[in-house]
């Protein structure tokens, strides 16, 4: 599901990057039935960074094509600050 929703004061540095100018975030919300995985993640982000929420976007770096290859995440890799990608069951370093 996806909503569009008022992120609360208390978390709104924490969230800068997903809260839109007008103080609104768009929130996608999935249970372990409908993905396992996914939910999984989650719950490790969340007992690690104490809030359970992952950006979902497109990956890409503004003004470049979306990454579709190897090649293209490894320059992905080389000019940004993202240290991790998940693709399905596979977790890719910056560092491998």
């Amino acid at each position: 599901m996806s909503y569009s929703l008022k992120v609360r004061s208390e978390y709104l540095d924490e969230l800068s990057e997903v809260t839109h100018v007008d103080g609104t975030s768009r929130a996608q919300t999935v249970t372990q039935g409908q993905n396992p995985l996914f939910h999984k993640l989650l719950l490790s982000v969340e007992n690690k960074m104490g809030i359970a929420g992952v950006l979902n976007t497109s990956l890409n770096i503004m003004g470049q094509p979306i990454v579709e290859s190897l090649q293209d995440l490894r320059e992905f890799f080389d000019t940004s600050e993202i240290e991790y990608v998940f693709v399905g069951n596979y977790k890719v370093s910056k560092n491998d």
